[in-house]
């Protein structure tokens, strides 16, 4: 497999029946599925915060930030052959929330991918963008 992004799914008869869903009643006529992506080659430059919780167990979430998730969604809005309504409602979600975009994480996905792939952008919080 050649493809950067890596899927797999995990049912409620597979491995998921490894995982404490002691939540998940098991409703007859209805299954549990969670879809995991991991990219094996993502873009440079992004931010992470980390959560701490303590249920069901204490453990720390390393996650991605909400400025690089902004750059990413650009990156799919700009670069998708196709128009796919989720990302219109989470950009206007994002900009709500007055959340900037990670600038450099979205050059380097640009840069990676896209229409703009192998040209570096200066991307400029008070300019458009040059090539």
């Amino acid at each position: 497999m050649d493809r950067a992004v890596r899927q797999a799914m995990i049912k409620d008869n597979s491995i998921g029946r490894q995982l404490d869903l002691s939540f998940y009643r098991g409703d007859t006529g209805r299954k549990l599925r969670v879809k995991l992506e991991v990219d094996t080659c993502p873009p440079g430059a992004s931010g992470f915060i980390y959560h701490y919780l303590d249920f069901p167990l204490d453990f720390e979430v390393c996650a991605q930030d909400l400025q690089s998730n902004l750059a990413l969604k650009l990156h799919a809005l700009l670069c998708r052959p196709y128009i796919k309504g989720r990302d219109w409602f989470d950009f206007g979600w994002y900009v709500t929330q007055g959340v900037a975009p990670n600038l450099p994480h979205l050059a380097a996905a640009l840069f990676q991918q896209g229409p703009w792939q192998g040209v570096t952008l200066n991307l400029d919080p008070e300019r458009s963008i040059t090539a």
